[in-house]
């Protein structure tokens, strides 16, 4: 599916995956950067959101490291569990 980049770089998100995905006009979607491109995410649902930032806090302060070092290193690894995952 191709997306167009308008002057100040924003997507339309297509309706059919707005509607699978429950995204409405104001959510926030997350823009990850990986190895393979940028993978926009659908809302995170609370509980998901919570977890993840306790692991992130919890990782920065072990390793002494910043927060957003952290979360960088736990999507990471999150990314190469799914690549493993799915065989990729």
């Amino acid at each position: 599916m191709f997306l167009t980049v308008g002057p100040k770089g924003q997507v339309v998100i297509p309706k059919e995956v707005r509607d699978k995905f429950h995204i409405v006009p104001g959510d926030k979607v997350l823009a990850e950067d990986t190895e393979e491109g940028v993978i926009i995410r659908p809302p995170v649902q609370a509980q998901g959101l919570v977890r993840l930032l306790e692991e992130t806090a919890r990782r920065a302060k072990v390793r002494k490291i910043k927060p957003h070092e952290a979360y960088e290193e736990q999507m990471e690894h999150r990314n190469r569990k799914r690549r493993l995952a799915a065989g990729v």
